[in-house]
Parts: structure tokens; C-alpha cells; sequence
């Protein structure tokens, strides 16, 4: 028996000695591990509706973006709200969900979380309010952060990063609006909805 099979400090342990198995072949593959399985994630459109229900914003046009890494609002005329007690700060602010200047102001409030520097696409780096809210996507709702910024001249009022879509969706960069419109949301009688209407589809059917 080899020292090795002995406890000094205790009784007798019997060992298994496996035989040496060879080395692999120089450059030879390893073998892969099995992935785990995972429920195939539910696909969206570059560009679809959204809602922020604890902001009160029904719904809202936003850009799935897997290229930046955080989400964003277009939010103006912000101001600060002193904290009471030992509260938070907080937020009040103007959205427009429609992105038109003379249609569907909403004026909401949030608690700040933090206040955070972001650099833009374009190279350009501010230092930006950030709330937490809930985000609805595709009848799925999960929290989310986003920081406040000016994307009147962006085309979208809202960006939707990689952060927020992670593990959640897929992003077809061919498709748009595949969650469709909200039927509340639109109103045939306001020109803002009309034009929506003949660019996507009611929810339920995509493009």
C-alpha cells in the first residue's frame, strides 16, 4: 500500500487509481459541451409601440436598438423636485408619444434614480437623468431604466437598448411594427392616428 492511501490522523482510506488515458492528438477538437435548451425568444420588428403604464403613457414609438447599450425618452421642459423626508427626487417632464409637437402632450412625474453621463452615436457624451419604470412590450412587461434626453430631431421618441431587450426578444431589422398598432390608441378623427394607421397594421397583424 502507498503512503499515499493513509490518513495520518485517521483510519485507513482505500483509493481507486484510474489508468492514465492518452493524450489527445495534437489539434485535435474538444469535445462540446451541450447547451442548455431555452424557450425561443419572441421576435419583434426594429420599430414598434410600446407602452410605459407607470408613467401613464399608453403608448408610445419606440426603436428596438440592439446597437446601444441603454434605453432612452425624449422628455422635455424637465425640472427637479426636491426630495420630502427621506424620499428620492423627483422628475416632472413632458412626453409626446405621437412625436408631434401640437398632439398628445403628456405631462408625468418619476422618481430620479441617478444621474448618468452617455456618450450618443454620434460621439457626443451628456450627462442625463435616469428613472425606473415599466415597459410593455409584445404583452410582455418587465422593468426597465431609462435616461432623459432632447430626441426631438431623432425620428423616435423612444430607444429601446439591448439592456432592455436582452434575453427577452429578437429584433428582425426586415420587419416593422409586428405587434401592430394599439386599437385604443387610435382616434379616426385626429390626422396624427390616420397617418399611423396607413403606415401599420391593427395589433395583431404584422408586417
Amino acid at each position: 500500500m502507498d503512503r499515499g492511501d493513509i490518513d495520518r490522523d485517521g483510519p485507513l482510506v482505500h483509493t481507486h487509481r484510474m489508468k492514465d488515458t492518452p493524450p489527445a492528438p495534437r489539434g485535435a477538437a474538444r469535445p462540446r459541451r451541450p447547451r442548455a435548451l431555452t424557450a425561443p425568444r419572441k421576435l419583434l420588428g426594429w420599430r414598434e409601440w410600446v407602452s410605459l403604464p407607470g408613467l401613464g403613457v399608453p403608448w408610445i414609438h419606440a426603436k428596438l436598438d440592439t446597437g446601444a447599450r441603454t434605453s432612452a425618452l425624449h422628455a422635455e421642459e424637465i425640472e427637479t423636485v426636491p426630495a420630502v423626508g427621506d424620499g428620492p427626487d423627483r422628475l416632472r417632464f413632458v412626453v409626446r408619444p405621437a412625436g408631434e409637437p401640437d398632439a398628445g402632450a403628456l405631462r408625468v412625474e418619476a422618481d430620479l434614480l441617478e444621474t448618468r453621463w452617455v456618450k450618443s452615436s454620434n460621439g457626443h457624451r451628456e450627462q442625463r437623468p435616469v428613472i425606473r419604470t415599466v415597459v410593455v412590450v409584445g404583452g410582455r412587461s418587465w422593468p426597465i431604466e431609462l435616461t432623459l434626453t432632447g430626441r426631438g430631431e431623432m425620428g423616435f421618441q423612444m430607444l429601446l437598448g439591448r439592456e432592455g431587450l436582452r434575453t427577452r426578444f429578437a429584433v428582425d431589422p426586415a420587419r416593422s411594427w409586428v405587434c401592430g398598432i394599439p386599437e385604443d390608441w387610435t382616434d379616426p378623427n385626429s390626422p396624427v392616428s390616420e397617418r399611423w394607421l396607413k403606415r401599420a397594421p391593427p395589433v395583431g397583424k404584422a408586417t
